[in-house]
């Protein structure tokens, strides 16, 4: 099986939280979020990549790829939103 990473990026987001004021609020929540862009071999190997990462329940509290990933069936460019914990 064969991905190849291009490009990974790592972003942490403060969400407010409802009624919060301009200023930062101890309830507003961080969200710690990776984005992957690369390439699969074979749509196989793309579907069992994301179903590893969405597996690992432990680090991930979400898993998101588009579905376009699954047209074509070799040399699949990819993209994937993971939420961390």
């Amino acid at each position: 099986r064969k991905i190849k990473i291009n490009l990974l990026t790592y972003d942490v987001v403060e969400i407010k939280a409802k009624n919060a004021g301009k200023k930062s609020d101890k309830n507003n929540k961080i969200e710690h979020t990776i984005k992957i862009n690369g390439t699969a071999a074979t749509r196989s190997d793309f579907i069992s990549f994301i179903e590893l990462l969405e597996s690992d329940k432990e680090i991930f509290k979400s898993v998101s790829a588009p579905i376009s990933g699954l047209v074509v069936d070799r040399d699949i460019n990819f993209s994937a939103s993971l939420i961390l914990k």
